[in-house]
């Protein structure tokens, strides 16, 4: 059963063994993770990687063809926080993999998705003040703190 931790255990030295490769032979994860010693959801970070760079081409490519309108800044805008999203997330995803292990409770991609998108609302909104002319320190503070305070009431969701 789960020993009140809610993570699962097996047969033959539980989630730990299984995770280190101890485990007997034939012995596998029910919360994911290793499958004959490949990792699941490889796809996750390349296809967030390979998404990032196009919309970094995409973005110099508003930057150097399009006339600084109104309208053309709310695209670059739109696209600047799809851009740190989609560059957050692989980078959130390997480092939460390698931090706590494939067998986490919580997925790994869906803290990197939250992340990503706290971080690409974060910048879209730093920049999109700056373009205005309303950005100050404080307002940036304050939205620096707002963001972390999120991620902090995320982490104590998932913790208690």
């Amino acid at each position: 059963m789960d020993g009140g931790h809610g993570r699962a255990r097996q047969k033959g030295g539980g989630y730990q063994a299984v995770q280190r490769g101890l485990a007997p032979e034939g012995a596998r994860s029910i919360i994911g993770g290793r499958e004959g010693g490949k990792v699941r959801r490889r796809w996750f970070p390349l296809l967030t990687a390979v998404l990032g760079g196009l919309l970094w081409v995409a973005l110099g490519a508003i930057l150097n063809t399009r006339p600084p309108t109104t309208g053309n800044q709310m695209l670059f805008v739109a696209v600047l926080g799809m851009a740190l999203a989609a560059t957050v997330m692989p980078v959130s995803y390997l480092w939460q993999t390698r931090r706590h292990g494939l067998l986490y409770m919580t997925p790994p991609w869906r803290n990197a998705v939250r992340q990503g998108a706290l971080v690409g609302v974060l910048g879209a909104a730093l920049v999109a003040l700056r373009l205005v002319g309303a950005l100050g320190i404080g307002s940036g503070v304050l939205l620096v703190l707002l963001a972390a305070l999120c991620e902090l009431l995320a982490w104590l969701r998932r913790r208690y």
